[in-house]
């Protein structure tokens, strides 16, 4: 049985222990699919009370004890925490996500989700909850079942081909085979290598495509230097513009400072700021709003919040949390700006005869990553001055744009 300890506190961050938390009633089961296959499931009851209650359920690559549920059980939830298939407890073949989904004869957390319906101390309102991975999994449940009342989805892509494996159609190396042998599944990346394109293989992993199929409203909850932040925003955009009615202009967007883990660099002084907003607030506003039916729950939250970042230099702007009612917060107008031989990208094209430019790329000793976007600790994420590598090194091509 393959057994799959934590991996990423980052992942699970969305849950918080509280140590004066009365215990709840607890009892485990082993789930079957619709193919027979069993799923290793905890689920947590409150400790007062006959219920029927409503239901938040997370569904885990890292494991079933990792995570604290006291916010939730003493907050009047039943909570169910499950391994997903060929993890943690669960029988089945370990593929990652892969039947996560809508595809036929592989729709474990639909499976799921009507056995919870089925059982007396469910009221027959379910929610879902988790980051990264367990937002993954989210993801792909939303367009597999119509029954789910609200999902909370932090850290997540919500088109795999684009988001997680190929950004811009380029394979992220580092972040797709680190990952996958972290979690003891390396026979996966030459599946996924050999789909480099996005074709039909990719579609089971398009939530974004069948927008119009999900009816749970989201809050999406991110940051800027996260590994799935585009993703995430797309992922609200699509339910917000293209989702069934029960999504569509019901989701919420939270957008933080942060990378996929700590915030920690030694280039750039973030400011105390940034912890004023409390997203387990609005998580438990959101929450309480769609599974118990506390209608003024969300008032005055706004629909967009978003930290606008900004130089770490005293008295500098930016660096401030804003709020809008939609996502881009203002008119955008798509502009083409050009590359001129000279390193400056300006809105004027550059004359025909300028020529090209270029440089010797040696792929022993590639131009390194410094910060950025990433999950793995062997390139740490978030700002980092780029200056020092941009001058020391001839094998990268530059331009700026005025201020």
């Amino acid at each position: 049985m393959l057994r799959i300890r934590p991996l990423f506190v980052v992942a699970v961050s969305l849950f918080l222990m509280e140590s004066c938390a009365a215990e709840p009633r607890h009892a485990f089961h082993d789930v079957p699919m619709d193919d027979g296959t069993r799923l290793a499931t905890d689920v947590y009851l409150p400790a007062d009370g006959d219920g029927p209650w409503p239901v938040v359920l997370a569904r885990s690559t890292y494991g079933r004890k990792h995570a604290g549920f006291a916010s939730y059980y003493q907050g009047g939830y039943a909570v169910v925490v499950q391994d997903v298939r060929g993890m943690g407890d669960s029988e089945g073949e370990p593929y990652v996500f892969r039947a996560e989904g809508w595809q036929p004869g592989m729709r474990d957390g639909a499976d799921t989700v009507a056995w919870i319906r089925a059982q007396p101390w469910c009221n027959g309102v379910i929610g879902t909850v988790g980051g990264s991975a367990l937002a993954m999994t989210q993801a792909l449940l939303a367009p597999a079942t119509p029954h789910l009342s609200a999902q909370v989805l932090e850290l997540v892509p919500t088109n795999f081909y684009h988001h997680s494996h190929y950004q811009g159609g380029v394979l992220r190396k580092n972040l797709m085979e680190g990952w996958l042998t972290a979690i003891e599944q390396p026979h996966l990346v030459g599946e996924f290598k050999a789909h480099p394109y996005d074709d039909v293989f990719w579609s089971w992993y398009d939530a974004d495509a069948v927008a119009e199929r999900i009816n749970a409203p989201g809050l999406f909850v991110n940051g800027w230097y996260d590994i799935f932040a585009q993703g995430t925003i797309d992922g609200f955009l699509a339910r917000e513009t293209r989702g069934a009615d029960g999504a569509r202009e019901a989701n919420y967007l939270i957008m933080k400072w942060s990378p996929h883990g700590s915030d920690v660099t030694q280039d750039y002084r973030h400011h105390e700021n940034r912890f004023e907003l409390k997203v387990s607030e609005i998580r438990d506003k959101f929450l309480r709003f769609h599974l118990q039916e506390d209608a003024r729950a969300l008032d005055g939250v706004a629909k967009v919040h978003y930290y606008v970042m900004g130089d770490d230099a005293p008295g500098a702007p930016g660096n401030v949390w804003r709020t809008a009612d939609q996502w881009p917060p203002y008119p955008t107008e798509e502009t083409a700006f050009h590359l001129h031989p000279d390193g400056h990208l300006r809105q004027a094209a550059p004359r025909a005869e300028s020529g090209a430019l270029g440089f010797d790329y040696d792929p022993a000793d590639p131009y390194p990553t410094h910060g950025g976007p990433n999950l793995l600790p062997n390139l740490p994420a978030g700002p980092f001055d780029q200056r020092a590598l941009r001058t020391a090194r001839e094998d990268l091509l530059y331009f700026t744009s005025p201020e």
